[in-house]
């Protein structure tokens, strides 16, 4: 309870700052960590995921009070903002898919209707976060609040995996605890569950290693140890999506250092780097005391045996099973079973699990083989823009090689959890992740554009007008 009354008091301050922020620049950072409050305001029933949360209020008063002119013209944004398209087809498909279930199956229409919506909030993210003007030397500044909120949330994190202080707030939502009695209390945090928590901090790890190259080296080092911190508190999550993208997405980046940086000697130490990255997460599994089914958890990512019996062996029915249903229902297969309904596999016998454990698999139940498409599509896109970066100076390859580890973060963690576009996780990780990968590609354009040759009469404004769109 008390938990929750400090959420509600830390939202409204935030909700104040945002709203007396002189720039969009300044309030932009508030609302960032508005996404780290995780306990829903209002819910639906007894769904961790059904609800209302700071960063929805925050998101829609920043789009109010600060949206540029530049984000009512649907060409520049297709244009400016990556995967544009793609997320505006997810958001049709939810509304199409939303309406015919509602006809076929009215008894879930409240999370028809409510994830129908949810899904018109990606693009506005994706507004939000790529149109933002940032100042000219004020990317440290933009960032402080965000850095001490992961920070605050790192610790807190941290206390609460290691049993000293718990701070679970699963109770928030009438006990939903008990639905997953296989695990322990340390599994929820802040109202929210492991694969979702982990998610965030996975995604900011990952933001904050992006704007290094704009910070001092002051700052550096103290932002270096936060990301340490989150890394091993996704170790200690024992989310093993989370970890699996965790580790696939570090190394993506690392690759692509190694075959972007022009020096061999660079190469040597970024290849050392990772070796030692690698050995210390082999080492770390080897000597970490893990409670018995925590120990059986992590052993089921490389124990074939172990998840032909595990929950590993479940997913995989789950997935065959929906396979074959759907190729031949051809409502299923075109429109879903509606947004936020995935559940209807279950009551049907379909699958075992009421939940899709992957965002590929939800996406394909609840909107159909468009959705699908679409979600693959917005992946496409990313990855094309992050690859085909142009990499003129050590920055701009630093900031493609993190970005590219961000979406194969998310993407893998999406493939055995979610994390991508599917109603399970709405607000937690899904908004957070792509406000992180939108922020990245804001970067690289100021970046781009800070270091283009100005006209004498422009140079003499630089330090006061904010940096073009």
């Amino acid at each position: 309870m008390l938990l929750t009354i400090v959420t509600y008091v830390t939202a409204f301050l935030l909700f104040y700052r945002i709203i007396t922020a002189k720039t969009d620049q300044e309030a932009l950072s508030f609302l960032l960590v508005t996404s780290l409050l995780t306990i829903s305001l209002a819910h639906l029933g007894n769904s961790a995921s059904g609800g209302i949360f700071a960063f929805d209020i925050a998101l829609v008063v920043y789009a109010l009070l600060f949206m540029p002119p530049v984000a009512s013209n649907l060409n520049v944004l297709m244009g400016t903002t990556p995967g544009f398209g793609a997320m505006l087809l997810i958001a049709v498909m939810a509304f199409v898919s939303a309406l015919t279930n509602w006809a076929i199956e009215p008894g879930p229409w409240r999370f028809y209707f409510f994830c129908m919506f949810r899904y018109l909030q990606f693009p506005l993210v994706a507004m939000v976060f790529s149109t933002v003007r940032i100042r000219t030397g004020s990317v440290k500044s933009m960032f402080k609040p965000l850095i001490v909120g992961l920070a605050i949330y790192g610790i807190a994190l941290l206390l609460h995996l290691r049993g000293i202080i718990p701070l679970d707030a699963s109770d928030t939502y009438g006990g939903v605890e008990i639905e997953i009695n296989e695990f322990s209390v340390q599994s929820w945090f802040m109202g929210t569950f492991k694969a979702s928590y982990a998610g965030i901090i996975s995604a900011g790890m990952f933001l904050l290693l992006a704007i290094m190259p704009f910070l001092n080296r002051r700052w550096r080092l103290p932002v270096g140890a936060i990301c340490v911190l989150l890394a091993a508190d996704v170790y200690l999550s024992t989310s093993r999506s989370d970890l699996i993208g965790l580790i696939g997405g570090l190394v993506c980046s690392t690759v692509v250092l190694i075959f972007t940086v022009p020096r061999w000697r660079d190469r040597v130490l970024i290849s050392t780097l990772v070796v030692i990255l690698l050995g210390g997460t082999a080492t770390y599994f080897t000597w970490q005391r893990w409670d018995e089914t925590s120990r059986e958890r992590i052993t089921e990512i490389w124990n074939s045996d172990l998840r032909a019996s595990g929950s590993y062996r479940d997913r995989a029915h789950d997935q065959t099973a929906l396979i074959h249903y759907m190729a031949g229902a051809p409502t299923e297969l075109f429109l879903g079973a509606g947004p936020g309904n995935y559940g209807r596999y279950l009551r049907m016998n379909v699958t075992i699990i009421g939940l899709g454990h992957s965002s590929y698999r939800a996406i394909a139940g609840e909107l159909g083989i468009v959705g699908l498409l679409a979600l693959l599509y917005w992946c496409f896109q990313i990855a094309t823009r992050f690859v085909f970066f142009p990499r003129s100076d050590t920055n701009m390859r630093f900031l493609s090689a993190i970005g590219i580890g961000l979406l194969v973060d998310r993407m893998l963690s999406a493939w055995s959890a979610g994390g991508l576009f599917d109603s399970f996780n709405m607000t937690e990780v899904d908004f957070f992740g792509f406000a992180c990968i939108y922020l990245i590609f804001r970067l690289r354009r100021y970046l781009g554009r800070s270091q283009q040759p100005l006209p004498p009469e422009v140079g003499a404004q630089i330090a006061t007008e904010p940096a073009a769109i």
